[in-house]
């Protein structure tokens, strides 16, 4: 995302935010260093002029006294203006901080998120291998109460990004996601050793070609109470 200019945050065009803020103050540091540079060498030559031999001391102020405390004034007028600066985006920063609970809560149900990257003209062949392994070890355990459902997402850009296939089990909170000797007994009862065997064949000689694991996450909805 592009620096936002000063003038943008200053006039609400644009929304703020503490890197915003941290790139615009450090704008208005380097215009004002800029601004200072250029009034201390009018107070030296007297006022803005091109390059060329100096000007000679004007008869009405011969010392440039007037010249060095106006400079001396904008100076003092900018390092002001950065520190009110400083003090906004600080105030703002803290304003936007967000507290659980208060602003937002997280659900107790947890999806678990398993991102995959599906080699090209691949799919249709790693469909087929989920529906026998993934997809029916799903089916079983929601039948068994295990899970509360399951979602498989495909990508319509497969070539864009770290995955292009997304593997999703939706689980009630925490304990049912948490390993369990009685459920996984119960269900490997329901599976079959026959089944089991099947399912580890294919994991280990068919996906390998087919797909590459990217990611793995525990993710929870986000909801705002206001």
């Amino acid at each position: 995302m592009p620096a936002p200019h000063i003038v943008d945050l200053l006039h609400g065009t644009q929304t703020p935010n503490l890197p915003a803020y941290a790139l615009a103050l450090v704008e208005v540091m380097i215009a004002a260093r800029r601004a200072g540079c250029m009034i201390a060498e009018s107070g030296r030559t007297g006022g803005f002029s091109a390059p060329g031999p100096r000007r000679r001391r004007s008869w009405i102020d011969p010392d440039n006294s007037y010249q060095r405390s106006n400079t001396e004034g904008i100076a003092m007028r900018l390092h002001l203006s950065v520190l009110a600066l400083t003090a906004v985006f600080a105030a703002t920063a803290a304003r936007a901080d967000l507290q659980q609970y208060k602003d937002y809560t997280l659900s107790q149900s947890v999806a678990d998120i398993t991102t995959v990257k599906v080699k090209a003209n691949m799919q249709d062949a790693y469909l087929e291998g989920l529906r026998k392994t993934w997809v029916a070890a799903a089916n079983l355990s929601k039948k068994l109460g295990q899970i509360d459902g399951y979602h498989i997402y495909v990508s319509d850009l497969p070539e864009s990004g770290h995955f292009n296939l997304v593997l999703e089990m939706d689980f009630k909170n925490d304990a049912q996601l948490a390993p369990n000797k009685a459920r996984y007994d119960a269900f490997m009862t329901a599976w079959g050793a026959k089944r089991n065997q099947e399912t580890k064949t294919i994991a280990k000689n068919d996906y390998p070609a087919m797909r590459k694991i990217t990611g793995e996450y525990h993710m929870r909805e986000l909801t705002f109470t206001k």
